[in-house]
């Protein structure tokens, strides 16, 4: 059965034939012998035996009782990229003290011949003494993928504990198996966990390995005919489960990467069930999470999907809201992709809803996704029209130059004076009610709107129908009181009311800009979050500065701060305070 490994004289595999993992089917496939009629059906147990080469040739075991023969078989797998592996102890080398028993045999298999390593035979007391130079080799090689059944907590561990061995290269094919078994479908369950050898054998190759009784026998005493199957079925499984299960990898939809080697990431001991790492396609990325991969593949499949109808992304406001979903992720602890996938941010910045209902219309946005995240999507969206606004006025250098679709009710804004008498400027106010400082300077709070206007004119302004701006003569016969109030005859005569403005000059405005801008930093660090931008913008910086906020209400209808209150009462830092601090309560406003 065994062959004298010094007069075998197989040739060595040539180096250029293995430089990638070998394909399926090999050139050694299973050969069963035909059934006679009246024989059962039952399947045969898997043994090297019953795989044939080219001419019918069998696969070779190569058995070495001293390290000069272990040298010698070693040097012909020296050129393989991917050998089965395994190792046998006795059951109670706990107990023994040589060394020999406590890695007693080791096992290397490639697809046509197999070698048994018997250390327990070999003379000596150190590791040199018991390894062959050129085994060794391949057991440390990152280059030699050694393929196996918990071969880095039980094989490998042995070999460092006891040997002082470096291993590397170890290839765990539970690992490959959890990728094919589950991948797109269940990517949740493709994981470190360990699935039995005898398991694997019969799924993939269909056909049950024996193991009985003969795994625990004494492994240090010279081998018996069934010792010597047992080793060598077990290490020709493994070598032969590794192609027949990467050829099912290639033919996944997305083609998933390799698993990494096991000692990459993973302890000698046993390993807890965890997400499995692969290689990255990204070169700037060593791996890839398999559950990370099937979702960016997933969201990938999702934008090729995308229509050539469909209007242009918004880029701009895409990116907010890809940083907005980092900051949710980041406070509900979870991946990014658990918010919303690239697709439903998309489908956000193009139809810009205002609204939970019109949030709804959205596909992939459901109640759920409305109550937990919908504050602070819609919240995102109102900034991106805000500046939107605010850079449009800059760039017309006049306000009543911005329209919008038509309003069913129609208002009038008019213009109103400063404390010393000089003409304002024009105050814009967008649907939501809230005015903006525009050029420097500060907005009152207070509205001098007309009564509801139920004529059928066109009006398309953006903030009611412009009118023409009184001149400062008519200003100053008229600025002691509104017309427009005394005629209002639901609100009354007009109220005093207390305006909060700032009068900073432009220099204290930008410090204060700076404070705000630097407490989100303060924020961004505790929550641990890398964003692409600030927590809080420039621009909101701005309104907080140019508006300043004396009440939580006042506070959060400042447009896009939804997410910065958030941050903020995640790490228990008072963003209100900080501002009452930074900006005095002015003359007559109420904290």
């Amino acid at each position: 059965m065994t062959e004298n490994p010094i007069e075998d004289g197989a040739p060595t595999p040539n180096a250029t034939t293995n430089e990638a993992p070998p394909e399926w089917p090999l050139s050694y496939q299973l050969n069963l012998p035909k059934q006679t009629a009246g024989q059962t059906s039952r399947k045969p147990w898997f043994h090297h035996g019953l795989y044939r080469g080219p001419q019918k040739r069998p696969v070779k075991i190569l058995y070495s009782q001293t390290k000069e023969q272990s040298e010698a078989i070693a040097r012909q797998f020296l050129e393989e990229t991917v050998l089965g592996f395994d190792m046998e102890w006795p059951w109670d080398s706990h107990k023994r003290t040589r060394l020999q028993e406590k890695v007693a045999l080791i096992q290397i298999a490639c697809e046509n011949k197999i070698a048994l390593f018997h250390i327990a035979m070999h003379p000596g007391k150190t590791a040199g003494d018991l390894i062959a130079p050129s085994l060794r080799k391949i057991i440390e090689s990152p280059d030699i993928l050694k393929t196996g059944v918990a071969i880095l907590n039980a094989d490998f561990s042995r070999l460092v504990k006891f040997f002082s061995f470096k291993p590397r290269g170890a290839f765990e094919l539970s690992h490959l198996h959890n990728l094919v078994e589950y991948g797109a479908a269940q990517p949740q369950l493709v994981t470190t966990k360990l699935v039995k050898l005898a398991h694997q054998v019969e799924h993939h190759l269909g056909l049950p390995l024996f193991k009985g009784q003969v795994r625990i026998s004494d492994w240090s005493k010279p081998l018996s005919p069934q010792q010597i199957n047992y080793g060598a079925n077990d290490a020709y499984a493994s070598f032969m489960l590794f192609p027949c299960m990467n050829a099912k990898r290639k033919a996944m939809d997305p083609v998933p990467p390799l698993p990494l080697a096991a000692e990459t990431y993973l302890p000698y001991t046993m390993p807890p069930n965890k997400s499995l790492h692969l290689h990255s396609a990204n070169a700037e990325d060593a791996m890839i999470t398999a559950e990370e991969f099937f979702k960016e593949a997933l969201d990938a499949a999702e934008e090729e999907d995308v229509e050539p109808t469909d209007p242009p992304l918004p880029t701009h406001l895409f990116q907010r809201l890809v940083q907005s979903r980092k900051i949710l992720a980041g406070l509900h602890k979870v991946p990014p992709y658990v918010i919303a996938a690239n697709s439903v941010l998309e489908d956000l910045a193009r139809q810009r809803p205002t609204n939970e209902a019109s949030l709804l219309q959205v596909k992939g946005v459901g109640k759920q996704k409305v109550q937990k995240y919908g504050a602070e999507w819609l919240a995102v969206i109102a900034k991106e029209e805000t500046t939107n606004t605010l850079q449009q006025i800059q760039l017309d250098g006049n306000p009543q130059s911005l329209t919008t679709p038509r309003r069913d009710s129609k208002r009038r804004m008019i213009a109103t004076t400063t404390g010393g008498g000089e003409q304002s400027s024009f105050s814009p106010q967008l649907q939501t009610g809230l005015l903006f400082e525009l050029e420097g300077e500060v907005l009152a709070d207070d509205k001098l709107v007309a009564n509801e206007d139920n004529s059928s004119s066109d009006c398309s302004s953006a903030f009611g129908t412009p009118v023409p701006l009184p001149t400062a003569s008519q200003l100053k016969r008229k600025r002691h009181r509104s017309p427009l109030r005394e005629l209002d005859p639901i609100r009354g005569p007009p109220q005093s009311k207390p305006t909060r403005t700032t009068s900073f000059s432009p220099k204290s405005q930008r410090t204060l800009q700076n404070k705000i801008v630097a407490f989100g930093r303060q924020v961004t660090w505790k929550l641990k979050l890398k964003p692409q931008e600030p927590l809080v913008s420039e621009e909101t910086a701005k309104l907080i500065v140019a508006k300043p906020p004396h009440t939580s209400e006042e506070l959060q209808i400042i447009p896009g701060i939804m997410p910065f209150v958030r941050a903020c009462s995640e790490t228990k830092m008072d963003l209100l305070q900080a501002v009452k601090k930074w900006i005095p309560t002015p003359p007559g406003a109420s904290a």
